[in-house]
């Protein structure tokens, strides 16, 4: 027996599913190494530190896959194990034996479990894995062998031994027979082993080949026919040492150059494998003579074939290295296999790979061809007279190395296609020949380690895009009810990774998107964004006239790093709705519909309805202006939303209401029209009616006014009224009256003298106005130079905006003057005697009054130069003046006038003189900041 290869659980299945010698390479399931994370992290490490980066998660006991710092990842697989896992962690493979516990000889670490007898009864040799053994034991009592890094010797008898070398994937045994006396020993005759399994059935073909199978009848473990091998002739020797076929070998291992090679008949019986030593060879051997009833085991498939010994095999072999060619000394022609797990790239956009193999000799350093095929499967049935067949001439390589001059060295062969092929095809298992160019050429007879390796550079295609969708909506699902768009101009979006993308290099992935009308194929469009980084977002909005209201959109996207596309998202559908939803409902207890509600300035609730639409989301409202800009939620979609309302003018109010969809898509506007009562009294009131005294009440007790100058009491249009002679006096709040926002202002004015040429101030509410302006207050009703009335309002651009009636005011009459303001829109209005005289709109929205402001009646502060004093002062009377925190109506405007018009109130006392004397102070002045 030559060797019996044991597959193990791994290779027992793929031998279950492999394919016979001379089909095409089988297929499997596109099985990815390891999630895209592994080799995101690996990559950015080899980046950051310019040097590769195995990628630990994707170890293999044949494959090392490596991210090199440029982006690319390369894998390196072996045709031999390169490691093995023990108890969940890698392990470096190790073949030295050494006595364990128990007595028995095992290895370190190896790619299948064995171990040997430390001398004694027990079995010679035991290999199991999985429930799956086999035991073979000596007919003999061995003795303690003597350990020698990976080999064994057992002294059975006078000049023969037994010696065990174990290698990383299995062992060989052989007998060594030192003399021709030592052969005639009778227990030389045959050698009964004795053979125990379990869960194996041990089988020999018809040229002694071995075979052991499962229950399934599943090619488990397998062997060659046993040879047996003396040391060759004289000359051969000589002719070997000068170079010629071969380098210099251990005999144990291989027959040297010229050796006379037998086969041995083999027998299986219950519970013995027999083993019979040719006699012939044994007479005319050249001592020491090799027996070979040894043992191979690995999870390896290599093989070679011999044309001389047509129906050997000599699958996973237990020799150092193999031949490829002709070789004349022994009249032999070879060929050599070898197969790879290609299941690590399987799906991979292969950009080169690499077949290197190490030559050890050469015939001489003559260069000759050397050619490298993809070839069918093979397996221990692969013979000359069984070989596999040359499927794809891959490359050839002239080459001489391993002879005194040329030193033994690697050879590379491109091997990508055959590794294209595996990866599209989903091959498991790609398998390689070596052969001579010229099988007739004894100088083509080339030497190789029997451990080749596939060098793989890769591409990673983009992975399956994620974020599908669209911005408006973020579902994607295939459904005949699909989730609603609410435009016809969607912008669809997806993020792409590639993990062996060159962030902010060349090469970076970009996205093909694709969209569909109502699932009819082909396509209506289609984009490709540009290139971008990894993890980037893509997005491309649809064009306007591909779809229509109640249209179907189907779209999906792919990846493209310029040398593959990756896998394609899955479907998304959405249903266009562009139509508007209804105009919503509007109802309100505190508001009712076009009667009288609650009074100006106090707040109602007003309720929003959805009026049958099942996908509003939010509705816009406004009071008064128009279109509606303040949005609310309704919470869930089509519900309702209650709002509180101040309306801040009394009257006719007008709310204007749309629903919003999803979408952003607009209703009509509802407009609601309600009514808000005047207030019962206003929020500030000076009657001027106390006669006497430096103070004006204000009857709602909030603002007072003090009077100084030559002002004095006087009788007024209703009772009292206070008089600014010869523009010497005035009145003045403490702070502000007037806050910037919504206001209406009315008095009772008498002029004693218009039409002066100068400006005169009925009222100001002063403020902190900007140096520079000409004035320091920031609302004001004035008489202007022409002597007609005027309502100034200062702006945030820092402008006055000024309108003007058109009549003069009529000297020594009382005059009613009422303006309004709107801080939302800066509409400002002037009334003369309850008529609108003048109406405009502040350009920039008014400033806000500070706090510490005063509001003064008779007088503003005038700037010249930078430098402020009072003036402008009014030459006349002033009586009843009211102030509204709101923009009065024209109808109550209307009403303030006719209240007193009619002399509604009577004089109660005569009135006093002067008050004070004229105004010097500073300490009220507005500050000009």
């Amino acid at each position: 027996m030559r060797w019996l290869c044991i597959t193990l659980t791994l290779c027992a299945s793929l031998l279950a599913t492999g394919l016979p010698a001379g089909a095409a390479p089988p297929t499997g399931p596109n099985t990815e190494l390891t999630p895209l994370t592994q080799e995101e992290r690996a990559l950015t490490a080899a980046q950051t530190t310019g040097e590769p980066v195995e990628i630990v998660e994707q170890r293999t006991e044949f494959t090392t896959v490596r991210a090199q710092p440029d982006g690319r990842i390369t894998a390196q697989i072996s045709a031999q194990p390169v490691r093995v896992k023990q108890d969940g962690q890698w392990q470096g493979l190790d073949a030295n034996l050494h006595f364990s516990e128990d007595g028995r000889v095992r290895p370190g670490p190896t790619s299948v479990n064995m171990n040997f007898s430390g001398g004694g009864d027990g079995p010679m040799a035991v290999i199991h894995e999985d429930g799956k053994k086999v035991e073979f034991t000596f007919p003999e009592t061995l003795p303690r062998p003597v350990l020698s890094g990976n080999t064994a010797t057992y002294p059975l008898f006078t000049d023969v031994d037994l010696r065990i070398a174990v290698e990383p994937t299995g062992y060989t045994q052989t007998l060594i027979v030192a003399t021709p006396e030592a052969a005639q020993n009778p227990k030389l005759a045959q050698i009964v082993y004795g053979l125990n399994t379990e869960n194996l059935t041990v089988k020999t073909d018809a040229h002694d080949n071995l075979t052991a199978v499962d229950a399934n009848n599943v090619t488990v473990f397998a062997g060659s026919a046993p040879r047996m091998w003396d040391s060759g002739s004289a000359a051969a020797q000589k002719s070997a040492s000068e170079g010629a076929s071969a380098p210099p070998s251990d005999p144990v291992v291989t027959p040297p150059p010229g050796a006379q090679v037998a086969v041995m008949d083999t027998a299986v019986s219950s519970g013995k494998l027999t083993v019979v030593p040719d006699q012939a060879l044994i007479e005319s051997a050249t001592y020491p003579l090799y027996l070979d009833p040894g043992l191979t085991a690995g999870k390896i498939g290599w093989t070679y074939i011999d044309s001389k010994f047509p129906n050997q095999s000599y699958w996973n072999a237990a020799i150092a290295d193999t031949g490829v060619g002709y070789e004349a000394q022994e009249g032999t022609l070879k060929r050599s296999f070898f197969r790879f797990d290609t299941s690590p790239i399987l799906g991979k956009q292969i950009m080169r790979a690499t077949f290197t193999a190490r030559e050890t000799w050469a015939w001489s350093c003559e260069q000759r061809p050397v050619q490298l095929w993809r070839s069918a499967g093979i397996d221990e049935n692969t013979t000359w007279n069984n070989d596999p067949d040359s499927l794809d001439h891959l490359d050839t390589v002239w080459a001489a190395k391993g002879y005194p001059g040329c030193d033994a060295g690697e050879i590379s062969f491109n091997a990508t296609r055959a590794v294209q092929d595996a990866s599209a095809s989903n091959w498991n298992w790609s398998t390689f020949a070596l052969t001579a160019e010229n099988e007739s050429d004894t100088k083509a007879w080339k030497r190789f380690e029997k451990t080749p390796n596939l060098w793989i550079e890769y591409n990673v295609a983009p992975s399956k895009p994620t974020n599908v969708g669209t911005v408006e909506n973020t579902t994607c699902v295939s459904s005949e009810t699909p989730p609603v768009l609410y435009t016809a101009t969607p912008t669809l979006k997806a993020t792409i990774t590639d993990i062996d993308a060159n962030n902010g290099g060349d090469d970076r992935p970009r996205a093909r998107f694709e969209w569909f009308k109502n699932h009819a194929w082909p396509e209506i469009g289609t984009h490709t964004t540009d290139w971008a980084d990894s993890g980037a977002t893509h997005q491309i909005t649809i064009p306007a006239g591909q779809f229509a209201n109640g249209d179907v959109l189907t779209m999906r996207v792919v990846g493209d790093d310029m040398r593959a596309l990756g896998e394609y998202s899955d479907w998304c559908d959405y249903r266009i709705d562009t139509s508007p939803p209804n105009a919503p409902q509007v109802t309100s207890t505190d508001w009712p519909e076009n009667v009288d509600g609650k009074f100006v300035g106090e707040t109602g609730a007003v309720t929003f309805a959805a009026n049958g639409s099942t996908d509003v989301v939010a509705y816009r409202w406004s009071l008064n202006v128009t279109p509606p800009t303040t949005q609310v939620s309704t919470g869930t979609p089509g519900g309702s939303a209650t709002v509180n309302v101040t309306p801040r003018r009394d009257g006719l109010n007008m709310l204007y209401v749309q629903a919003v969809d999803p979408g952003g898509n607009l209703s009509t506007i509802t407009e609601y029209a309600f009514r808000a009562k005047p207030p019962e009294h206003p929020n500030s009131q000076w009657r001027f009616d106390e006669g006497e005294g430096t103070t004006v009440a204000d009857t709602q007790n909030v603002d007072p006014l003090t009077v100084g100058g030559n002002a004095y009491w006087d009788f007024g249009q209703a009772e009292n009224a206070l008089v600014f002679p010869a523009g010497q006096g005035w009145a003045r709040s403490a702070d502000r009256v007037l806050n910037g926002n919504d206001m209406t202002v009315a008095v009772w004015v008498r002029p004693d003298a218009a039409n002066t040429g100068t400006t005169q101030t009925v009222w100001a509410q002063m403020s902190d106005y900007a140096a520079g302006s000409a004035r320091g207050d920031r609302f004001a009703v004035r008489i202007t130079p022409t002597g007609t009335f005027a309502f100034s309002v200062g702006a945030d651009n820092n402008s006055d905006v000024t309108i003007t009636g058109s009549t003069s005011a009529p000297v020594g009459e009382w005059t009613h003057v009422a303006v309004t303001y709107s801080g939302d829109t800066g509409r400002m209005n002037l009334y003369i005697n309850g008529q609108l005289a003048s109406s405009g709109t502040a350009a920039g929205a008014a400033v806000p009054v500070a706090a510490e402001l005063q509001f003064c009646v008779g007088q503003t502060f005038v700037i010249t130069s930078g430098v402020g004093t009072w003036g402008e002062r009014l030459i006349g009377g002033v009586d009843e003046m009211q102030m509204f925190t709101y923009e009065a109506s024209p109808t109550y405007v209307q009403t303030l006038y006719q209240q007193q018009a009619m002399g509604m109130r009577a004089t109660a006392s005569p009135p006093t003189g002067p008050v004070t004397g004229e105004d010097t102070s500073a300490l009220v002045k507005p500050e000009l900041r």
